[in-house]
């Protein structure tokens, strides 16, 4: 990783020793080595960071595309090791029993155990691919039969399931695009200079 960004940053200040660069830097340069570090990073910013901007309006196309992932939902759980005991348990839920009174006694999961299994709200990328999956396919007031996880076997209880507004997740989409950007951006502009630049390695001395 060092290496390629030596390799990088080098071909970035060659790139910006032919556009010029080295003529407008106003910096006292003392060693090669700063050298290169200002006119990679002026290039940098002028050829990669300010091409990739991202506005609301991006924002907001990204969010009006993607409205499934900006969905958050409230739910309840029990933990449950044993697959027999966690149908068995299932089958209470489902004849009629009380949800929160069945996690109190029965859910090995210590934390929520006490609130009934309770979780409050989350959005995906936040539980386990299993249990995320199941519980955003549910709908309110929808149990799961056991879901299998590395943790054991959870019974699902969707509570509540909201859109999430873009006013909400405008400032997280905007990050997520424009890092996105950047290094498409990046990638693309480097590719570019590999292709300009003949790139030799001496692996005598980057053995040293």
């Amino acid at each position: 990783e060092f290496l390629e960004y030596l390799i990088n940053r080098k071909l970035m200040a060659l790139e910006a020793r032919e556009k010029g660069y080295a003529e407008k830097t106003d910096v006292k340069i003392k060693y090669e080595w700063d050298f290169d570090d200002i006119v990679s990073h002026d290039f940098y910013k002028d050829n990669i960071e300010a091409k990739s901007k991202v506005t609301a309006s991006d924002a907001r196309d990204y969010y009006n595309k993607n409205k499934s992932d900006f969905v958050e939902v409230k739910a309840q759980h029990i933990l449950i090791k044993n697959k027999d005991l966690a149908k068995s348990i299932y089958k209470k839920i489902i004849g009629g029993e009380s949800f929160d009174d069945l996690a109190k006694k029965y859910s090995e999961d210590e934390v929520t155990k006490s609130s009934g299994g309770n979780l409050g709200y989350f959005t995906k990328g936040m539980m386990v691919k299993e249990f995320e999956d199941a519980a955003f396919a549910l709908g309110k007031d929808q149990v799961s039969e056991p879901i299998k996880t590395i943790y054991g076997y959870h019974i699902i209880k969707v509570l509540d399931k909201r859109q999430i507004s873009f006013e909400e997740s405008k400032d997280k989409i905007i990050n997520m695009v424009q890092n996105k950007k950047l290094k498409n951006k990046f990638d693309s502009v480097l590719n570019e200079l590999k292709s300009k630049y003949k790139v030799l390695i001496n692996e005598d001395v980057y053995k040293k």
